[in-house]
């Protein structure tokens, strides 16, 4: 069994890093270094990528959208994007309908 610290990183985090007057900004960039000292291994969906881009262009600008889209892209970028299959698509979508009839 593996030790190892894995992470699946919503958009919140993403605008706190990108986002300078974000209200979790100044923590966010001390507690990435301090997950990354630990070798974290950090997991984001395809859906969080586009939704984040979206965030950041609105909260920030365009030019900080296409800088995050650049940097979760490098090579070294500590970032992994796993694309949603659509058996999970399908999936979730079943979870929720069958939800909303219990509410």
């Amino acid at each position: 069994m593996s030790d190892t610290l894995k992470i699946f990183v919503d958009t919140d985090v993403f605008v706190a890093l990108a986002v300078e007057n974000d209200a979790n900004h100044k923590k966010a960039f001390p507690l990435l270094n301090l997950l990354q000292e630990k070798q974290a291994i950090f997991f984001t969906s395809n859906y969080v990528f586009a939704e984040s881009i979206t965030v950041i262009s609105q909260r920030e600008s365009h030019a900080a959208a296409v800088t995050f889209i650049e940097n979760m892209q490098l090579p070294g970028s500590p970032f992994q994007i796993k694309r949603v299959r659509p058996v999970c698509q399908r999936a979730s979508r079943l979870i929720l309908f069958s939800l909303q009839l219990h509410q």
